[in-house]
């Protein structure tokens, strides 16, 4: 029963009457991600992954779904692969403002390991009845472990954020690096 209730409350709490902004940014001056690219030298693993100026997606000002991600993204950066299957080829950074639902009409979020994808909350996100798992599109399977140090696709909610994960399954995930939980 409590399961259910925390779903129930969870569910509760989704705003949804303003939709929100999607864009595609930069990820340098953003301070939801200054820990991954700030000093050290560390922008160089997105520069490599992505092949050039490293940018993120951002979810502002209200309320998106993953349906509303593929709608008003370009493909080569988030795609519904197959029904209620999405793969994400960037990071996706939930703002301040943002709120994010991934919810059962998702099957599951991949996030690309090959493309250097994550997922920041600083806003609201919601997770319900779905899977969220790090994807290595080589072999088109889960990153599964291999090495401490290789990057795989990681969440993580800033302190003061609302991050809810009800009934869910979380992946292939984490790498040794700050912050970068698996």
């Amino acid at each position: 029963e409590g399961a259910g209730c925390a779903a129930q409350a969870a569910a509760a709490r989704i705003v949804r009457t303003t939709a929100g902004k999607v864009s595609v940014r930069r990820m340098m001056q953003e301070n939801a991600l200054k820990d991954f690219i700030g000093g050290d030298n560390k922008m160089a693993e997105w520069v490599v992954r992505q092949g050039g100026i490293p940018q993120a997606i951002f979810i502002d000002d209200g309320y998106v779904n993953l349906k509303d991600l593929a709608k008003r993204l370009p493909k080569q950066y988030f795609k519904e692969t197959a029904p209620g299957v999405y793969l994400a080829r960037l990071p996706i950074v939930v703002g301040h403002t943002g709120i994010l639902e991934i919810d059962s009409s998702t099957q599951a979020l991949r996030l690309s390991q090959e493309a250097g994808s994550f997922l920041v909350n600083d806003g609201q996100l919601f997770v319900r009845d779905t899977q969220v798992i790090g994807w290595r599109e080589k072999t088109n399977g889960p990153a599964t472990f291999r090495d401490a140090n290789e990057f795989r696709p990681f969440l993580l909610s800033w302190g003061g954020t609302q991050t809810y994960i009800v009934n869910s399954k979380m992946a292939s995930f984490g790498y040794a690096n700050r912050k970068a939980y698996g």
